[in-house]
């Protein structure tokens, strides 16, 4: 029962990331095609404005969103790529 609800779990992740990849394939498609990288805004990408309206419209949350988005990178990058390489050494 342990080994299913694992492979569960696994496929769940996967195809949670395939899923996201593939969202944010389309939106660069989309953003070549209009123009238009306001797109990736975090905020946006995220529905964060279903809970604080017009939080992804404007100059100023583009900036924030960018800031955001690197700072997390950042943050898994330190610490996942951490983590799993201790695991594998």
């Amino acid at each position: 029962m342990k080994q299913a609800a694992a492979r569960f779990f696994r496929a769940l992740g996967i195809f949670m990331l395939s899923s996201a990849v593939i969202h944010l394939a389309l939106i660069m498609i989309h953003s070549i095609r209009i123009g238009s990288f306001r797109l990736f805004n975090l905020f946006d990408i995220l529905d964060l404005d279903l809970f604080f309206p017009d939080i992804a419209s404007g100059d100023l949350s583009f900036a924030l969103s960018a800031v955001l988005s690197l700072a997390l990178f950042v943050a898994i990058f330190l610490f996942a790529a951490k983590g799993r390489a201790r695991r594998t050494t």
